[in-house]
């Protein structure tokens, strides 16, 4: 049995515009897990996890990262603006 859209005489059938995609927000930035190897990336993300226990909140990538980075600047003697 035929579609009976497409029988003569029915109404043509309007298709849908597609819905306007939304850029997202990190759209052409690569994070920075990316740059580790997956065993490396595992046991980093673990010892977020261990540290994120031992101050009873929730401790992110980008966080200890952070921490990291300041850390190893003070020790080379390097003072970081603070605003991140």
């Amino acid at each position: 049995m035929a579609d009976p859209a497409e029988a003569p005489g029915a109404p043509a059938m309007i298709e849908p515009e597609a819905p306007a995609r939304k850029t997202p927000a990190r759209a052409g930035k690569t994070l920075a897990g990316a740059y580790l190897d997956k065993t490396d990336l595992f046991i980093i993300q673990e010892l977020c996890l261990r540290l994120g226990r031992e101050r009873c909140e929730r401790m992110t990538m980008q966080e200890f990262a952070v921490e990291a980075f300041t850390r190893e600047c003070a020790r080379h003697g390097v003072k970081l603006t603070g605003k991140s």
